[in-house]
C-alpha cells in the first residue's frame, strides 16, 4: 500500500498536488473536512459527538477524528493506497495513524504508544516513528520531493 501525508501552509499548492498524486497513483484522498461533512450527514455517532462540540464551539478532540480515519480506512480495504490531507496535525494524531495502517484489522489504536522499555522487543514490532530510517533507493514508481507534477526522465 503507498500512502502519502501532504504537509504545508494555506496556499502552498497541496491540493494542486493532491489532485496529480491522486491522479497518477489512484490512491483515495483522506480529507478530514469532508469525512466530518460525510459522517455529520450520515448522523453516524462520531457524525453526532463531533456536530455536539462543534455547535458549543469546541475543536472536535483527536479521538473522534482518528474514528473518522479508521472508519474510511475499514470503509476502502481495496484502496492501492491514501493520501491524507489535514491529519495528522499533532503528534499523537501521528502516532494514531501509524498504529491504524500497521494495524491488520483496522482497529482502534491504543491510545498511548508503549515506550521502548514497555514493548517486548522479540515479540513487537518497532512501530514506523521508532524505526532507524530506510536507506534503500526510492521505487522507480515513487513521486519526488520536487517536481510532483512532471514527468520523471
Amino acid at each position: 500500500m503507498f500512502n502519502l501525508i501532504l504537509f504545508g501552509p494555506p496556499g502552498s499548492g497541496k491540493g494542486t498536488q493532491s489532485e496529480k498524486l491522486i491522479a497518477r497513483y489512484g490512491l483515495k484522498h483522506l480529507s478530514t473536512g469532508d469525512l466530518l461533512r460525510s459522517e455529520i450527514a450520515n448522523q453516524t455517532p462520531l457524525g453526532v459527538a463531533a456536530k455536539s462540540l462543534m455547535d458549543k464551539g469546541q475543536l472536535v478532540p483527536d479521538e473522534v477524528v482518528i474514528g473518522m480515519i479508521d472508519h474510511a480506512l475499514v470503509n476502502n480495504p481495496k484502496a492501492r493506497g491514501f493520501l491524507f490531507d489535514g491529519f495528522p496535525r499533532t503528534k499523537a494524531q501521528s502516532e494514531a495513524l501509524d498504529a491504524l495502517l500497521n494495524s491488520d484489522t483496522g482497529s482502534k489504536p491504543q491510545t498511548e504508544p508503549k515506550t521502548q522499555t514497555e514493548r517486548q522487543p522479540e515479540t513487537e514490532p518497532k512501530t514506523q516513528t521508532e524505526q532507524e530510517p530506510e536507506t534503500e533507493q526510492e521505487p522507480e514508481t515513487g513521486p519526488r520531493s520536487a517536481g510532483l507534477g512532471e514527468e520523471r526522465e
